[in-house]
């Protein structure tokens, strides 16, 4: 795989788990594909896939008041 799609490819990844409610899993891969654009110097998917990421973590959240079987980490 070229090295400047891998970015896009963990993103693809992370909603996939994300409608899978596999919250961890998504949230690792939103984190290398953040890192990965931000080291090809793509600010604008940067930026998508941080706020992707933020928006993850606040319905992790809510998820988990309502499911104590949920972990917060």
């Amino acid at each position: 795989m070229a090295p400047e799609l891998a970015a896009y490819v963990y993103q693809s990844r992370a909603v996939v788990y994300q409608k899978l409610n596999r919250y961890e899993e998504a949230i690792k891969d939103f984190e290398i594909s953040a890192a990965l654009f931000l080291n090809q110097g793509d600010s604008k998917n940067h930026q998508m896939v941080t706020l992707q990421l933020d928006v993850l973590k606040v319905i992790k959240f809510n998820e988990a008041n309502r499911n104590p079987n949920i972990s917060l980490r």
